[in-house]
């Protein structure tokens, strides 16, 4: 994540676990400026079969997810 962020120009990285059966993810680890995302990340993911965001789509596809503009993201989901 550290390369993410430093050299990659990534602003923030994290890696979340979910456990199975759970429904939220629990950051574990994370680098660079998150400004409070990462605690809206802990919210319920009842819908994460509909949910369009990373998390939704990581769980779905059971893959990383790159998110290049969360911004543009925010604005969509």
């Amino acid at each position: 994540m550290r390369i993410a962020v430093q050299q990659g120009g990534f602003r923030m990285a994290w890696i979340g676990l979910v456990e199975p059966g759970a429904l939220k993810a629990t950051p574990l680890v994370s680098e660079g400026v998150e400004q409070g995302y990462l605690q809206q990340i802990g919210a319920a993911l009842a819908n994460r079969e509909e949910d369009p965001g990373p998390v939704g789509q990581a769980l779905r596809q059971k893959k990383m997810v790159v998110v290049n503009d969360i911004e543009r993201l925010r604005n969509t989901c």
